[in-house]
């Protein structure tokens, strides 16, 4: 896995120019709300150990800590469809990827109290693996209501992630919308792997 560690860090060197006037941009307009634009949670990386992970803010404070899914629309700040959309909530995480506690590309880090997604990745021994901000359930959009699924399309991450082909292409998928033609075709490539 050094070779993946490797890439992250020359990734995240060559992208440091866009990601820099970028996250001003997103601080800017979480500011212009009046909240603080940093989230910090606690998630469940490798080994099961807890770590805090870094989020542009897109809901407002004291939102019930709930998977996203469940959350009420009245929680959700103004900004946070275009923030959401694009995916730009999850630039600070580069700080977790930059000290060690995540991935470029992995399973996302769940929640401490998703028990259900806990025991299937445990099942599958997924927590051998550094969490990541995107992968193979993330472009497919498998979301996190469905532990069973998640977990299987978890593992399809970790096999794409081993060759540098697939992992550049979610990357790339990640940030088109699923219904983009580019999108599309990217997928069709990485059910083929």
């Amino acid at each position: 896995m050094r070779f993946n560690k490797a890439i992250d860090k020359l990734i995240l060197f060559l992208l440091l120019p866009l990601i820099c006037p970028l996250s001003f941009y997103v601080y800017l307009l979480i500011r212009r709300e009046g909240y603080s634009p940093i989230f910090k949670q606690s998630r469940i990386g490798k080994n099961k150990l807890p770590f805090t992970l870094y989020k542009f803010r897109s809901m407002k404070p004291y939102t019930p800590e709930t998977l996203t899914h469940e959350s009420s629309e009245e929680n959700y700040l103004k900004c946070a469809d275009f923030i959401r959309r694009f995916k730009l909530d999850e630039i600070p995480q580069l700080i977790n990827v930059f000290n060690g506690t995540m991935s470029l590309i992995g399973p996302r880090p769940g929640l401490v109290q998703d028990y259900g997604l806990i025991s299937e990745r445990e099942k599958r021994d997924l927590y051998k693996f550094l969490p990541g901000i995107t992968g193979y359930s993330q472009i497919m959009n498998v979301c996190m209501d469905d532990p069973i699924k998640l977990s299987e399309y978890d593992l399809k991450t970790i096999k794409l992630k081993k060759n540098i082909l697939s992992y550049c292409l979610i990357l790339v998928a990640t940030v088109f919308p699923s219904q983009s033609k580019i999108k599309r075709i990217i997928v069709s490539k990485l059910q083929k792997f």
